[in-house]
């Protein structure tokens, strides 16, 4: 749900804007792990633009703090910027 509480289809609204950044380009990812359903953790980049963290800082990710750390200055910039802290 979005600040309003109407339904917000953010898997898809994620979905189409990495497929906007990516369009066209090479992608690289380096893992680092993998959660406890044996799914790979990685940290993908563009051009060396953390692709993970722009996805937080655009509020279309949550920053996993069962994993890391890494992307909570960018959670908390985001949601500053909305109004939410």
């Amino acid at each position: 749900m979005d600040q309003k509480g109407d339904v917000w289809p953010c898997g898809a609204a994620a979905k189409a804007q990495l497929a906007h950044y990516l369009k066209g380009k090479n992608v690289t990812c380096v893992v680092n792990g993998k959660d406890r359903y044996k799914r790979y953790l990685a940290v993908c980049s563009l051009g060396g633009d953390d692709i993970n963290a722009r996805l937080v800082a655009d509020g279309l990710a949550l920053a996993y703090r069962r994993y890391a750390e890494a992307y909570i200055a960018q959670e908390r910039q985001e949601r500053k910027k909305k109004g939410q802290i």
